[in-house]
């Protein structure tokens, strides 16, 4: 079917101007495409009107034909507040040259496919609804000339998430800290007999600061905002302090982690504190597997590189070592899955590393981190 070209100039079209379009999208395979698809998607013509709205959107609108929405442009449809500030619609009010949708269309319509973020306000039967999109356009020519297939997902929720998490993260960061900063000044003032319990209160009060900072630092990594801030250190001394991280932990209570550190430890050029939080999850990952016993933390050199290999006698199973580096895979039950998974990250996306392991019956299971050396 040949769709008519539009008449006129690029203001917008009448309703039965676009009912041939309609039809032509609604008829073609590109209807059952976006209809399986989970955003919601419009094709948009010059005048950045709907032709076709998909019905995942149409759904979320509790309308059972497009017809509902064809001619509207997508803050209409969206029940954008700014939509109806300006007598010709959707993106002619002042508020609507900043709205990354229009922008993307825009963009599109020029030839460039674009992706921006949008932020509306939707006057809804419930009250006021805030909605977070990331805006798809891609510019499409057919026999009725440009249009525009526009697809928006729903970021609210990652917003609002990303959101929360750095207030709760800034906030109950802010208080331990305090509260370890307080320790310190009681550790130094307390009575002889008292000090080995206000040392034990403030190591305590190092690992929840250093537990809370490690999963900010994680959700930074995932997101590529993490800084690094790398030095010239001993690899030695970093095993110590990872070591040192579990001396009065529960989990290592009667189990031994020992240490094989060379005579000559090598020196690299890393961030100290990534690298310790990666040991400091190879240990305790180690301390975790069960009839693991003691743990060994081996240092060496290889070539142009420095080892680190924590070594447990436990044996993985062979169904599981597949899939032991995927996010939120874990064997000790659900909500776990993050250790492994954090080293590689940390590993090879920030510190330029790899990290591999080894595991069979009579020599237990081996992780290693490999970082160039100074």
């Amino acid at each position: 079917m040949t769709v008519p070209q539009w008449s006129g100039a690029h203001g917008r079209r009448e309703p039965e101007e676009l009912v041939d379009a309609a039809v032509f999208f609604e008829n073609s395979p590109i209807e059952r495409a976006l209809n399986a698809v989970n955003d919601y998607v419009f094709i948009l013509n010059d005048s950045r009107q709907i032709l076709f709205a998909n019905k995942r959107f149409l759904n979320a609108l509790g309308v059972p034909r497009g017809a509902f929405v064809r001619g509207k442009r997508p803050g209409e449809a969206l029940g954008c507040e700014n939509s109806c500030l300006h007598p010709d619609g959707c993106g002619e009010s002042e508020f609507c040259f900043t709205c990354g949708a229009l922008l993307s269309i825009r963009q599109a319509l020029a030839g460039k496919p674009c992706v921006e973020e949008c932020r509306i306000v939707r006057r809804a039967e419930s009250g006021m609804v805030a909605l977070d999109l990331r805006v798809t356009c891609t510019p499409e020519d057919c026999d009725c000339g440009r249009v525009v297939i526009f697809a928006a997902q729903d970021i609210s929720a990652e917003k609002r998430r990303t959101t929360l998490e750095r207030i709760f993260f800034h906030d109950v960061l802010n208080t331990a800290s305090g509260v370890k900063g307080l320790m310190e000044f009681v550790c130094s003032s307390v009575p002889e007999e008292m000090r080995e319990t206000t040392d034990l209160v403030h190591v305590h009060f190092n690992y929840l600061v250093e537990e809370i900072t490690a999963q900010m630092e994680l959700g930074q990594a995932e997101s590529g905002e993490l800084l690094t801030r790398k030095a010239v250190l001993s690899a030695a001394d970093v095993v110590r302090q990872a070591v040192r991280f579990f001396e009065h932990q529960s989990m290592a209570v009667g189990r031994a982690i020992e240490m094989e550190l060379p005579a000559d430890p090598p020196a690299l050029r890393t961030d100290p504190k990534l690298l310790r939080r990666v040991l400091v999850n190879l240990v305790k990952n180690a301390l975790e597997a069960p009839e693991g016993g003691d743990v060994l933390v081996r240092l060496e050199r290889d070539g142009g590189r420095v080892r680190f290999c924590v070594r447990n006698a436990a044996v993985i199973p062979a169904d599981v070592q597949p899939q032991l580096f995927h996010r939120s895979f874990s064997t000790k039950g659900s909500g776990r899955g993050y250790g492994t998974y954090s080293i590689r990250l940390l590993t090879e996306r920030y510190l330029g590393g790899s990290v591999s392991f080894s595991s069979e019956p009579g020599r237990g299971t081996e992780f290693v981190v490999s970082l160039p050396a100074a």
